[in-house]
């Protein structure tokens, strides 16, 4: 039976003085997890759902997890996307496909958090794969209340860009659904997130978990 976890406050702790925030604590990977976000955009007529697959791969040091988003009502894939963390290390995105479900493998991963474990706000984390550099950065720790209910504040606000200008006027067709930007949740992961092709941000309006046996 699903469970809901119970409600926490969302701090900009994690921090260790010199070293700067724990990361992996922002992308938690264990039990199954389902998320719906609903778009801040009135015209976007569905919610993203939001599923974590069951099995994972196993990469050369790591589990990898396919996160899949579709429609509400047509449950139409709109994107997966292939994660990775390592425990006091770095989180890492392997691969993502659109709606065709065709997956474009980056190899090496592109890192989304520092190899160290830690970030400070401003760092900046860069790989070039694929024919593009990738930059991650940490903007900060704002608040980030959601349609769910919680008053979440100190969120952590990274940017993921591929070098192309604003996510709001991008192509869906050209540019991978995880660039953006994401307020993330210790426990909970996103929060919020501005991926490509929106004008509004996705804004969590309910989120499940079980441990998974």
């Amino acid at each position: 039976m699903t469970l809901l976890i119970a409600l926490i406050a969302c701090t900009s702790g994690g921090t260790t003085g010199y070293n700067g925030t724990k990361m992996d604590q922002y992308f938690p990977m264990e039990g199954n997890r389902q998320a719906t976000y609903t778009n801040e955009d009135p015209n976007i007529g569905y919610q993203l759902m939001m599923e974590k697959l069951e099995s994972p791969e196993q990469g050369v040091d790591r589990q990898i997890w396919t996160y899949e988003y579709y429609e509400d009502q047509t449950f139409s894939l709109v994107a997966a996307v292939k994660w990775s963390v390592e425990p006091g290390g770095s989180t890492q995105i392997h691969a993502w496909s659109g709606a065709d479900g065709v997956f474009t493998t980056y190899d090496p991963p592109i890192d989304v958090t520092d190899s160290s474990g830690y970030m400070r706000v401003g760092d900046v984390v860069e790989t070039t794969t694929g024919g593009t550099t990738w930059t991650s950065t940490y903007v900060g720790n704002e608040d980030c209340p959601v349609l769910w209910g919680p008053e979440w504040e100190g969120c952590v606000h990274l940017t993921l860009s591929d070098g192309g200008g604003p996510v709001s006027s991008a192509d869906p067709a050209t540019r991978p659904f995880f660039v953006g930007d994401y307020w993330l949740v210790t426990r909970y992961m996103t929060a919020w997130m501005h991926t490509r092709g929106f004008d509004q941000k996705w804004n969590l309006s309910l989120f499940e978990y079980d441990t998974g046996g």
